[in-house]
């Protein structure tokens, strides 16, 4: 300490200004402070959109966000809560949707019970109407599509069209019973298709399917109950699917993996973007498994069903809608943060970095990030250039969007010694909410 004392104040404040301290590597980052596990968080924005079975799918990189509501309505938003627009027919439900990973094209089906007609309805991003589908059918139809918004695929009845974005039919494949859910690859060349004699009622003779980019049906695998829900990786390497008691596990090829019984039935499957992790929910568990079928971890929540899964790539994190609350957990199966919600969570879906995840009740759409505050990361200028809006439909449900404020940040002060000398550095810390 005496040559300290010895070092003139104008290097003594050089060294406190710019040197680093020896052996310290880390920074702190918003991502350090979810050590600490069951931490009620706060949605960045809501929105009330409807008043029961509320769908949502976001791009890839979370920067869109659809959502659709049993009132007949259809809303793309962008990740900051902005409402971009609004397309509804208030005598329809809407009973499936879909965005194109890139963010530049969506499409919903709308269902009308009474005489059970409907429609599919194509968007860009400005919410411009591309092309309908009509159609007659006594099931509620599914949607899917590729990551370039080139192929959609929609189901009725018991057949499988594959259209691309000029509305024009590339193949249309006839399977032997209803079809109840449908998946796609990311390039839109292979289609998992989820099909049983009482869609969308549980019941016996079901199967799940693969069709080619020719629509031809590459395998079908016949189980004794109806599949309730599937999901495809991004590459089409992995396909699961989940009958009341059991969780299957395909490859691109139709061969069965492997299969997990349960006793509480299973109610939600997911399947990450490289296939390489299954997410499950059944009655009061969260389950992930790697593609070998190792079961990773099991979370168990006695208050109800787990009624919709989703994971992004590498399987990082998972969440998970129950019945009054959402649940974000990170690969080991610790739990960051949770939200309770009103009302049931009927879907949720992630980006494929697990940075944003949105969520759809009963009646609202949530929109929240990895870190459990409300910060969003900053868009590019003019990521919307050039795009014109659309006036929103007449029979709109008047928005009631809700933003949180942004999380407050302090200055952090720190005074450590090392073997060059004495210095001051300051961290930025985020606050929690």
């Amino acid at each position: 300490m005496n040559q300290i004392k010895n070092i003139p104040l104008i290097i003594l404040i050089l060294l406190v200004v710019v040197l680093p301290v020896s052996g310290i590597h880390e920074t702190v980052t918003a991502s350090d402070t979810l050590s600490e596990s069951s931490i009620p968080t706060t949605p960045i924005w809501s929105d009330l959109i409807g008043t029961e079975n509320i769908l949502v799918s976001c791009s890839h990189d979370g920067r869109y966000v659809v959502a659709g509501s049993n009132n007949g309505f259809f809303r793309m938003y962008k990740r900051t809560g902005e409402i971009l627009w609004t397309y509804g027919n208030s005598s329809t439900s809407v009973t499936s949707v879909s965005i194109a990973g890139t963010g530049e094209y969506a499409a919903a089906v709308f269902y009308h019970p009474y005489p059970d007609i409907g429609e599919t309805v194509y968007f860009n991003r400005n919410g411009t109407v591309f092309w309908k589908l009509p159609q007659i059918s006594q099931l509620r139809n599914t949607i899917a599509m590729s990551e370039n918004g080139s192929v959609v695929v929609v189901s009725i009845d018991k057949t499988l069209n594959r259209l691309n974005s000029s509305r024009a039919i590339l193949s249309s494949t006839a399977m032997p019973k209803d079809i109840c859910r449908i998946a796609i690859s990311d390039n839109g060349t292979a289609s998992a298709v989820a099909s049983n004699s009482h869609c969308p009622w549980r019941g016996a003779l079901g199967s799940i399917s693969g069709v080619d980019s020719d629509g031809k049906v590459s395998y079908s695998y016949p189980i004794d109950l109806s599949f309730i829900d599937i999901g495809m990786s991004g590459n089409g390497e992995t396909i699961a699917g989940i009958d009341e008691n059991k969780l299957y596990v395909f490859d691109k090829k139709g061969t069965l993996l492997w299969n997990y019984s349960s006793s509480p039935w299973f109610r939600s499957v997911a399947v990450s973007s490289d296939g390489e992790y299954i997410s499950a929910g059944s009655q009061y568990y969260v389950r992930l498994f790697n593609r070998s079928g190792a079961l990773l971890w099991n979370y168990y929540d006695d208050k109800g069903w787990v009624n919709a899964v989703s994971l992004p790539e590498g399987g990082n994190f998972v969440l998970a809608g129950s019945s009054n609350k959402l649940l974000l957990f990170d690969k080991t199966g610790a739990l960051l943060w949770h939200y309770t919600t009103p009302s049931d969570v009927m879907s949720v879906i992630s980006s494929r970095d697990g940075n944003y995840f949105a969520a759809g009740t009963k009646d609202h759409v949530y929109f929240f990030n990895r870190w459990g505050n409300t910060t969003i990361i900053e868009e590019p200028k003019n990521a919307d250039a050039g795009m014109s809006k659309t006036e929103s439909t007449k029979d709109q449900p008047n928005a009631t969007l809700t933003i949180q404020p942004a999380p407050l940040s302090g200055i952090l002060p720190i005074i450590a010694i090392s073997s060059a000398g004495v210095f001051l550095a300051s961290i930025n810390k985020r606050k929690r909410e």
